[in-house]
């Protein structure tokens, strides 16, 4: 089930970088197109900024992800901060991702967001494009690993659904089972023994499924009556040629 209070790995991300100690402490070394300038230092807060608004200095920004993906992949250590700085950078294109998933499949919202960091984390190495393509295909890895994750998790749950729908649905559903019992109704045809010495030794009893059994009856009927031929045209035209009305009869006593 969807969980409403942030508590995956994304929220852990935000707190984190929320902290105005680690604002002043962990800063992003940008370094400039052409080479000539000194590295600039970002606060993650100004990388953010850069990377997140409308972008009015593509250079900078691409030069932003470049340095943003660069320290991640050279973030080795436990303790590091590089890959939590380009998550957190990413983290308004991956937040709505995950809310939607956990609407829409019900799934866990740690488990979906875990599952997607897993992905990103893995994508990390692999990636070779400039600036805002590199951003554009870690977002995508993450996004596909959490939808794959929650269709996959749907797919794995136990089908106790029908008891819940047959307590919801009452006595509606009570009548579907009703009607389903009386299409699959079994009739037997017992001729008795007569009362002569001959014919049978014994009562027969056959039984058949309702629909053959008033089939055999609609077509004693119409031989009967003379209208086996008209029958026999009217099932192939798959047409109403006419009315056919019957009527239990009463018992004289």
């Amino acid at each position: 089930m969807a969980s409403s209070f942030p508590c995956g790995v994304l929220a852990a991300v935000g707190r984190h970088f929320d902290d105005p100690r680690i604002q002043d402490e962990a800063h992003l070394t940008v370094r400039l197109p052409g080479g000539s300038t000194r590295p600039v230092l970002l606060s993650p807060a100004e990388a953010r900024e850069v990377t997140g608004g409308p972008v009015s200095d593509p250079e900078l920004a691409a030069a932003v992800w470049q340095s943003a993906l660069a320290e991640a992949r050279d973030d080795t250590t436990s303790h590091g901060s590089g890959q939590l700085l380009l998550i957190w950078l990413l983290l308004p294109r991956l937040t709505g991702t995950a809310q939607r998933i956990c609407e829409r499949l019900r799934a866990d919202r740690a488990d979906v967001e875990s599952e997607m960091m897993l992905a990103l984390l893995e994508e990390i190495p692999g990636v070779d494009l400039p600036g805002e393509l590199a951003a554009q295909a870690l977002v995508r890895a993450a996004r596909s690993a959490g939808w794959r994750y929650a269709r996959t998790r749907c797919r794995e749950k136990p089908a106790d659904w029908l008891e819940n729908v047959a307590d919801s649905a009452g006595d509606g559903f009570e009548d579907s089972i009703v009607e389903e019992a009386e299409r699959q109704l079994q009739l037997d045809v017992v001729v008795p023994r007569p009362a002569g010495p001959h014919g049978l030794r014994a009562t027969l009893r056959i039984s058949a499924p309702a629909e053959q059994v008033e089939a055999a009856v609609l077509a004693g009927l119409a031989d009967d009556y003379g209208v086996r031929e008209v029958v026999r045209r009217a099932g192939r035209a798959r047409r109403r040629v006419g009315r056919l009305k019957l009527r239990l009869g009463r018992r004289r006593r």
